[in-house]
């Protein structure tokens, strides 16, 4: 997996993840987090070409923020429980998975419009727009 950058929220520019990874290719996106026993507060994994997720296998819970294209959540699953499933995710490009609780305490809904940079540059909503990508 390559180097690590940080999601912050647009509007606001608080910071919902400081260390995330991107698991891109067929067989990081396959285990995705498989044997590891948990994330940090701050880590998070950015799983590309993905609508849904399973947990099976898991041993901890996660929050499953599924974006668009452009970086908008379109679903959010909260909580997933090891051996459960999300819903399909209509309209996502990708999901962002984070330590379970992330999502109700960063209070993100749907429509908030996350921006993905270098971690050391996204210290303000003016430089995290700025650094922000869009995920293909």
């Amino acid at each position: 997996m390559a180097d690590s950058f940080s999601v912050c929220v647009a509007a606001s520019g608080k910071v919902i993840a400081e260390s995330c990874v991107r698991a891109s290719g067929f067989l990081e996106r396959c285990r995705g987090l498989l044997g590891r026993s948990g994330l940090a507060p701050g880590e998070a994994l950015l799983i590309e070409k993905c609508r849904m997720v399973h947990m099976f296998g898991m041993s901890f819970p996660i929050d499953a923020v599924f974006c668009s294209r452009e970086n908008v959540i379109v679903s959010i699953s909260k909580d997933l429980q090891p051996w459960q499933m999300s819903g399909y995710a209509q309209g996502a490009s990708y999901v962002i998975e984070l330590a379970a609780g992330t999502a109700r305490a960063q209070n993100l809904q749907l429509g908030d419009r996350l921006l993905i940079g270098d971690k050391q540059k996204l210290d303000s909503t003016s430089a995290c727009a700025s650094q922000s990508t869009t995920i293909d």
